[in-house]
């Protein structure tokens, strides 16, 4: 054989394992990317790109639904249902548009997307925190990635993040393993994690139905088993988070505004009551006011009724629909 057929013949060997796999991925999609879905609920064990599907969603049913209310913001709009915020907008038809650890350059390319169809953006309901105002570009991560319409970016090399993070040895041995054995390989590490996180197909609406219903049954018992969920905060608690808005989120936020006026958008702005208790900088809180209008931008971060009591929070991270259902009354109902 000739020394270059032999080259190839040793190349194509060497390949043929890494063509193997990536065809498991193509056969498999554990990341729900490469095909149509009409539900993301059954994701079996994966965590998925939430950007990705709420865009997915909203692509696939918004010329027969014609949203023209949208709820933008990271996965504390958990507390924030349509069905709730529909009751101080109506008539209206509300998408909750949300992605993990969202940013505001995602929140602006979801403006886009939506302006770009030919949508109304009649109502806007932002919630925000300073990662969120923190974020001017995308991630590279394959769960955080913004979808191909979103970021207007290539979309083969967006796949192409996921197949770089299937073919990791850290999932793919351990996923390859579960799908031929039909159960979890003890002695490899465990990438799977059963979401307790329902999906509206409609209106993309967020609930945790296990965590609802163990508070209810037992709100105490519910605390103790998850104290380790909930770190100490006493040292920061009250003490302002490092201002975030400089020059290039100054630059997308007023790209924002500027869709939002071109709508004749009602919109709201609401800082999370976090956790941590901590205050968004009066610097930042002072540039989104003037940037969107004082009356439409609503302050809980810091010590309040909401964040003293940890019975509003499944964990660290997220307040339960109970508090927005109560920001919400605030902030369109500042009277009652």
């Amino acid at each position: 054989m000739k020394p270059l057929l032999k080259l190839i013949f040793k190349l194509g060997l060497l390949g043929l394992p890494i063509l193997v796999t990536l065809g498991t991925y193509i056969y498999f999609d554990p990341f729900m990317v490469l095909r149509k879905y009409t539900s993301y609920n059954e994701t079996n064990g994966i965590e998925l790109n939430r950007d990705y599907v709420s865009t997915e969603i909203f692509l696939r049913n918004y010329e027969r639904e014609m949203y023209d209310s949208f709820i933008f913001g990271n996965s504390r709009t958990i507390a924030f249902t349509t069905t709730d915020w529909r009751k101080w907008i109506a008539p209206a038809k509300p998408y909750h548009f949300d992605a993990s650890l969202e940013s505001i350059y995602g929140i602006s390319g979801k403006l886009d997307l939506i302006d770009s169809k030919g949508g109304a953006i009649r109502n806007a309901l932002f919630i925000l925190d300073a990662s969120v105002l923190k974020a001017a570009a995308d991630y590279d991560e394959h769960l955080l990635k913004k979808h191909p319409q979103v970021s207007g970016k290539n979309a083969v090399a967006f796949q192409t993040v996921f197949a770089k993070a299937y073919l990791s040895p850290t999932f793919v041995l351990p996923y390859l393993g579960r799908e031929i054995s039909g159960k979890k390989v003890a002695w490899l590490p465990d990438p799977f994690r059963e979401s307790t996180i329902e999906i509206d197909p409609l209106t993309n609406d967020m609930r945790a139905p296990d965590a609802e219903h163990e508070i209810s049954a037992n709100p105490e018992a519910y605390y103790r088993k998850h104290a380790a969920l909930f770190f100490a905060r006493e040292d920061k608690a009250g003490t302002e988070l490092p201002a975030v808005i400089h020059e290039e989120q100054t630059k997308v936020l007023k790209h924002i505004q500027q869709k939002l006026q071109a709508h004749c958008t009602h919109y709201k702005l609401i800082i999370g009551p976090l956790y941590e208790q901590r205050k968004l900088h009066p610097d930042d809180l002072k540039i989104l006011r003037e940037l969107f209008g004082a009356e439409n931008v609503c302050d809980f971060s810091g010590i309040n009724d909401y964040t003293r009591d940890i019975h509003n929070y499944y964990e660290e991270s997220h307040f339960r629909p109970s508090v927005g259902r109560s920001i919400l009354e605030c902030v369109y109902d500042p009277a009652r």
